[in-house]
């Protein structure tokens, strides 16, 4: 057994189902899964569709490297509101340096 299937059977029973139910969602019976957890390989599409009813990436099993998607999106999140308020800075930068301008030349006028 590999890793990443003691992983899988573990979050299978983290859920609160069992084997067969989990199975049912997939679409197989559970021989059906213990077969497609015992081989060397398994297709892509099946790999994808477990780890989303499992609600976990296992993908970050594979690679531990990899940050998870909330991860990511939550530095993609902070970063977004980062930009605004420096957008929102400038923005009221621009307007102060314009009035500052225009008092300048109402001054050079009198």
């Amino acid at each position: 057994m590999t890793a990443l299937t003691q992983i899988i059977k573990e979050k299978i029973n983290e859920s609160g189902q069992t084997v067969h139910q989990f199975a049912k969602q997939l679409g197989m019976s559970s021989s059906g899964l213990y077969r497609l957890l015992n081989r060397k390989d398994m297709p892509l599409s099946r790999f994808l569709h477990i780890s989303r009813l499992l609600n976990y990436n296992l993908l970050t099993e594979l690679y531990p490297g990899l940050a998870p998607h909330a991860t990511v999106n939550n530095l993609l999140q902070t970063e977004n509101q980062q930009l605004k308020q420096q957008v929102t800075n400038l923005t009221a930068d621009k307007k102060l340096l314009s009035d500052v301008i225009n008092l300048l030349k109402d001054k050079t006028i009198i």
